[in-house]
Order: structure tokens, then C-alpha cells, then sequence
């Protein structure tokens, strides 16, 4: 009985630290490609700029949509 309740302990561990480690490497490479992803820019003048309405469905939600041209 012993080597029984050593294996659930074992498994329960294994199912405990598994993903503790995996929420932490991936969330790491998430967060390094963020700060990569957010920090590029570009320079030029804004030429026109507006917002265009979608409605999804019937629901009253809506998704604006930012439209902006540059040179």
C-alpha cells in the first residue's frame, strides 16, 4: 500500500508542477513577444484617420474598427 500512495503523490506532484511550469516558460515567451510586438514604430504624418462601425449580428455590442493612413 505504501508504493501506491507514494505513486498517487508522485502523479499528484507531476500534475501539479507540469503546468505551473508551462504557464510560466509560455508566459514569459508571451510577454518578451509583446514588448517586442508594441515597441516597433514607424514614421510619417497621418493623412486621414476614422473609425467604421460593425455590428456583429443583432447583439448590441459593437467593433469600431480604426482606419488610419500614413505617409
Amino acid at each position: 500500500m505504501d508504493d501506491q500512495e507514494a505513486n498517487k503523490q508522485f502523479v499528484a506532484l507531476l500534475f501539479t508542477i507540469v503546468p505551473i511550469l508551462f504557464y510560466y516558460i509560455f508566459g514569459k515567451w508571451y510577454l518578451e513577444l509583446s514588448k517586442i510586438r508594441l515597441t516597433e514604430r514607424t514614421s510619417g504624418v497621418i493623412t486621414t484617420s476614422n473609425l467604421s462601425g460593425v455590428t456583429p449580428h443583432v447583439s448590441p455590442n459593437s467593433v469600431w474598427t480604426p482606419c488610419i493612413k500614413y505617409s
